[in-house]
């Protein structure tokens, strides 16, 4: 009585819908009281060499390492060894303008995440993108990750690099002229 299909979309339809049930791609988890938690959406879970890495885990992680961090998101790019690469964004405080917070970010960042959820890059950003429903708009993220992905590669690549705020916008900028 809720879903009985996408507009003019048959094969989205078909997809979401089996055995007449709806899929919503939610990801959830039972509490030992028998609560449902949302966990993440199945479309973003990252796939780094068969193992599956929650993005929401590694944003929250990030937004509790460090009091300057506002928002995180975090991506997967494609990576053809690993199947993925987690690559994260985050916004930080006005306070932490000047502040040189990712060494210590990083270091904070690390004794809460296992090594393989651990990003190879934080872009910092001034603002998320967002779509028209005002969410974090993640394919915009996922174009910014792999300019900045292509741009760091064609230079010598250090193992964690901080993205400064100014190539996050000519990434972004880029990403949207697309």
């Amino acid at each position: 009585n809720v879903f009985i299909g996408y507009w003019n979309d048959d094969k989205a339809t078909a997809a979401a819908l089996h055995d007449g049930w709806y899929r919503t791609g939610d990801l959830m988890r039972r509490t030992g009281s028998d609560e449902l938690c949302f966990v993440d959406r199945m479309k973003d879970i990252i796939i780094r060499g068969g193992t599956n890495i929650s993005p929401a885990e590694i944003e929250e992680a990030i937004v509790a390492a460090h009091p300057a961090v506002e928002q995180a998101a975090v991506v997967g790019l494609p990576d053809e060894v690993q199947g993925q690469r987690v690559f994260a964004f985050a916004t930080m405080s006005d306070a932490a303008a000047g502040e040189t917070v990712m060494p210590d970010l990083v270091a904070r960042l690390s004794r809460r995440l296992a090594a393989y959820k651990m990003p190879e890059a934080i872009m910092v950003v001034d603002k998320m993108p967002r779509n028209g429903l005002s969410k974090v708009d993640r394919q915009m993220l996922l174009a910014m990750a792999m300019q900045a992905d292509r741009d760091r590669h064609a230079q010598v690549t250090p193992e964690l690099l901080p993205v400064s705020r100014a190539a996050a916008t000519s990434a972004r900028r880029r990403a949207a002229s697309r």
